[in-house]
Order: C-alpha cells, then sequence, then structure tokens
C-alpha cells in the first residue's frame, strides 16, 4: 500500500509539473507574439511618450493572450482565461509604462563612434539598452508565471 501511495504521489507531481512546464511554455510563446509581432514600430516607439498608445498595447497584448488560451477554454473555462489575460494586460502595462521611462534614459547614453570605416554594429554601443530589455523581458516572465494560478482556478 505504502509503495502504491508513494508512486501516485510521485506521478501527480509530475503530472503536475509537466503541466506547469506545458502551460509556462504556452504562456511565454502568446507572450512573444503578443509583445514582438502585434507590436508595430510605430507603437514601440510612441508608447514611450503616450499612455494612450500603451493602453492600445496592453489591449492588443489582452486579445492576443485570450485569442491563444481561447483553445484550452474546456480546460481552464473561459472566466480563468478572461481574469488571466486581464490581470496579465495590466502588469504588461505597468512593467512596459516603467521600462519605457527608463529605456529612453538609458537610450540617451548610447555612444556612436563616428568612424564610417566600421559596421555600424562595432560603432554603436548597445549593452545599456540590450540589458535592460532582458530585465523588461524578465518582469514580464515573472508577471505570466506569478499569474498562473488563476488560470487552474476552475471553470
Amino acid at each position: 500500500k505504502e509503495t502504491a501511495q508513494i508512486i501516485r504521489s510521485g506521478l501527480t507531481l509530475y503530472n503536475m509539473l509537466t503541466q506547469f512546464v506545458l502551460t509556462s511554455i504556452l504562456l511565454h510563446t502568446i507572450h512573444f507574439v503578443g509583445d514582438y509581432y502585434f507590436q508595430p514600430w510605430w507603437m514601440k516607439l510612441e508608447k514611450v511618450e503616450s499612455t494612450d498608445v500603451l493602453s492600445i498595447h496592453a489591449f492588443f497584448y489582452f486579445c492576443i493572450m485570450f485569442l491563444g488560451l481561447f483553445p484550452f477554454m474546456s480546460i481552464w473555462g473561459w472566466k480563468p482565461i478572461m481574469i488571466y489575460s486581464m490581470f496579465n494586460a495590466i502588469a504588461h502595462w505597468i512593467v512596459d509604462y516603467i521600462s519605457s521611462k527608463i529605456l529612453s534614459d538609458v537610450g540617451n547614453d548610447i555612444e556612436v563612434d563616428p568612424d564610417d570605416s566600421k559596421p555600424l554594429t562595432r560603432r554603436v554601443n548597445l549593452w545599456k539598452p540590450i540589458c535592460f530589455l532582458g530585465v523588461d523581458q524578465l518582469a514580464h516572465h515573472a508577471c505570466l508565471i506569478a499569474l498562473m494560478p488563476i488560470l487552474f482556478m476552475g471553470p
């Protein structure tokens, strides 16, 4: 009996970890699509200056998140998917608001070597903005994972 219970417990843990990993991959993929493919260049530039444009980006992000999770409605139910998408879009707006202000300041420090004989990649030092974009994405991914329990509330 004890051996069977240990095996069941191990399988339960394995199933939970598998569900967590697969859900994480799904959420990060949807995030990538919503934050990159459905954010045109003008929006990337204007959301720094305009909370209206940032709000449009967050709304598009909400729609992409909801539509990306829609096929899993039979698993999680529409309410958890709607609530998750909403809270994640709000968290996304906050992260982008803060990071866009910091990134615009970091962008002012970019140094360009005037030597035209060098390729552009050797003339522009993008280390600070790229590192900060990494921190921005880390914050987005932390939000995706922190809000994940909403999906498991049940239909």
